[in-house]
């Protein structure tokens, strides 16, 4: 009797302690997707801040131009990008997007010290980057694997 009595309690035992690890698990990949979603919230904020604070006449100088870099518009841009990736905890480096009259998207301008802003990183012509553009909304994609690292656009 007493061998069915420890028999049955190892397996009621065992079976609250796979139950416990399941719903830690659970509990564990929920929080995880939780707080992913909300920094996720967060950069796309400061984004739209930073994005904000750029003088709209700065950017139609720019986008109107073949050789962006010879602006002083350009270098102001680029300054404050770097001084907003310094800042930021969430996000490396910060970069302008600009839709070519081709329908293509290109970095006008980035933080990071290359002087070559066209080559920040790669796939910025997806149909998804480019529907933010038609749609002018803000919009998340990525990440993209780039000479910068994984890039989230």
């Amino acid at each position: 009797m007493k061998n069915q009595w420890s028999a049955a309690l190892i397996r009621w035992c065992g079976a609250l302690l796979l139950l416990l690890t399941v719903l830690g698990v659970l509990l564990s990949w929920l929080l995880v997707g939780s707080t992913d979603r909300y920094m996720k919230e967060q950069l796309l904020v400061q984004a739209h801040t930073h994005a904000e604070t750029i003088p709209l006449s700065y950017l139609k100088t720019l986008s109107q131009s073949f050789d962006v870099q010879k602006h002083s518009e350009y270098h102001v841009i680029k300054n404050f990008l770097i001084a907003s990736a310094h800042a930021s905890d969430a996000a490396k480096s910060f970069y302008l997007l600009h839709r070519k009259n081709d329908g293509t998207v290109q970095v006008l301008v980035d933080s990071t010290p290359n002087e070559d802003p066209y080559e920040a990183c790669s796939g910025l012509s997806s149909a998804d980057i480019i529907k933010a553009f038609d749609a002018a909304a803000s919009a998340v994609h990525g990440p993209v694997s780039g000479i910068l690292g994984e890039c989230i656009s």
